[in-house]
């Protein structure tokens, strides 16, 4: 008999629900449950663990990278009232170098967080209020809510939206503030390091668990001379090494490119006919003939001295050949027969 597989499923289900009723089974199927539900647990928490440590090194390099900045940057600026209308640029141009190092510390914290305007609760950054109302002598206005925050000895950042403050931890903010009468900003920093700020709420994927809030904070040293002037910024000797471009005249000996006009000898080449004159230098082989004029030694007739012979000798054209050297039958017609002799 073949069953149908509705009806097989339908005959499954029922065994089960009526070894259910009559409890059999039914402690096997709650242990497995709670089995599956605490593995399932313990597999969120070790997750949410890696992800902690994991995200708190990434921001943690952000904000070192970004401390590391600032520290080479020149930071011993007079912010006050008076300070800012005596020395306006050198007010706007603070301003742009703190924009410059919050930003740094954003864009490495980016790499594993959501910015503060950001929906998504995974990891969010928590953004802060600089040079707010609390500084009444400041000649800076207040900063548009950042994402990070940097902090010189004596100064205080509020997180935004809310009342809470973090004033620097070695050189605060309700005690010292910016430097007084007899202070200045280069010896301050000598005793006190620079801080960057990052803070992250991370929501955990374990049900049950509130979020956790994550506060980075790293330092780094700023080096002055004693009458508060700024150490040369590192990235100061490149300009010094553009002036190295005055080595450039390098470029003007490209002029010996000028004296590529070597290849204008490349007539030489046209010279090659040069090769062809040689072919016809060749005769001067042909010119071999001179030993051709080895007849000079055909001049060896000088043997024909054999003339020795005088007219007198001309008995000798008597005589039946052979007869006596140079008494030849040509020296006999020449000399004897056909002169008359």
């Amino acid at each position: 008999m073949c069953l149908s597989y509705t009806e097989l499923l339908t005959t499954k289900l029922s065994s089960l629900l009526q070894n259910l009723r009559d409890g059999k089974g039914g402690a096997s199927f709650i242990e497995a449950t709670l089995t599956v539900f605490l593995f399932m647990l313990f597999v969120l928490i070790i997750i949410d663990v890696s992800l902690y440590f994991f995200s708190y090194l990434i921001l943690s390099y952000a904000a070192q990278s970004a401390a590391d900045l600032a520290a080479k940057s020149e930071i011993e600026i007079d912010t006050t009232q008076s300070g800012c209308q005596e020395h306006p640029t050198d007010c706007t141009a603070y301003v742009n170098t703190v924009n410059a190092i919050i930003d740094h510390a954003v864009q490495k914290a980016l790499l594993i967080a959501r910015p503060s305007s950001s929906t998504n609760k995974n990891l969010r950054l928590v953004s802060f209020d600089h040079y707010y109302e609390a500084y009444t002598n400041s000649g800076i206005a207040p900063f548009p809510p950042k994402d990070a925050a940097f902090l010189r000895p004596g100064e205080i950042v509020r997180i935004h939206g809310t009342n809470q403050t973090i004033e620097h931890p070695t050189r605060d903010f309700s005690n010292f503030g910016w430097p007084g009468p007899s202070e200045n900003w280069g010896t301050i920093l000598q005793d006190n390091p620079v801080m960057v700020l990052i803070e992250v709420d991370y929501y955990p994927i374990t049900p049950l668990i509130p979020k956790i809030r994550m506060q980075i904070k790293q330092f780094a040293t700023r080096r002055s001379s004693a009458f508060g002037k700024a150490v040369p910024d590192l990235s100061t000797p490149l300009p010094t090494e553009s002036e190295t471009p005055p080595v450039t005249p390098v470029p003007t000996e490209s002029p010996t490119p000028t004296v590529s006009p070597t290849p204008s000898v490349s007539p030489t080449p046209t010279e090659s006919p040069a090769p062809t004159p040689n072919p016809t230098d060749s005769p001067v082989p042909t010119e071999s003939p001179v030993p051709t004029e080895s007849p000079v030694p055909t001049n060896s007739p000088i043997p024909t001295e054999t003339p020795y012979p005088t007219p007198e000798n001309c008995n000798c054209c008597n005589l039946a050949p052979p007869r006596p050297p140079g008494c030849s039958t040509i020296w006999c017609i020449d000399n004897c027969w056909g002169a008359g002799v």
